[in-house]
């Protein structure tokens, strides 16, 4: 089974951060791609739009719509979305957000409450599984 691992550039966080913690964004098996988590965080690993859980949501799935686009896909292609996020009553809030963004296909999700993320300025991140 061919196993292609990749980190491209998306605005995302650096090649050298990708380096120092010895992962991959992308994992392609076969015709699934699995990623690594998202926070709302630049190349330098610091959060954006900190305290702002609409503005947070928006930034990581820019960030993931640019990931889909370089392996060919778009949120049509997802099937699985896990969120981690330090406030579900503001994830239930954005709710309305997946329906724009996934319209008629969403992807199963599995939405968990939990107490603190790697940046404790970020309120969520976000993990995906895409077929094509």
């Amino acid at each position: 089974m061919n196993i292609e691992r990749s980190s491209p550039d998306v605005g995302y966080f650096s090649q050298d951060l990708y380096e120092q913690a010895n992962f991959a964004q992308t994992v392609r098996v076969g015709n699934f791609v699995h990623f690594s988590g998202v926070v709302a965080a630049n190349a330098a690993a610091e959060c954006v739009a900190p305290g702002d859980f609409g503005a947070q949501l928006n930034i990581i799935l820019e960030i993931y719509r640019k990931l889909l686009a370089k392996e060919g896909m778009t949120f049509a292609n997802l099937v699985s979305v896990t969120i981690f996020t330090t406030d579900m009553a503001a994830l239930l809030a954005n709710a309305p957000t997946f329906k724009r963004v996934f319209g008629n296909t969403p992807p199963a999700a599995t939405w968990i409450e939990v107490k603190g993320l790697s940046n404790p300025e970020c309120l969520l991140e976000v993990v995906v599984i895409a077929a094509d």
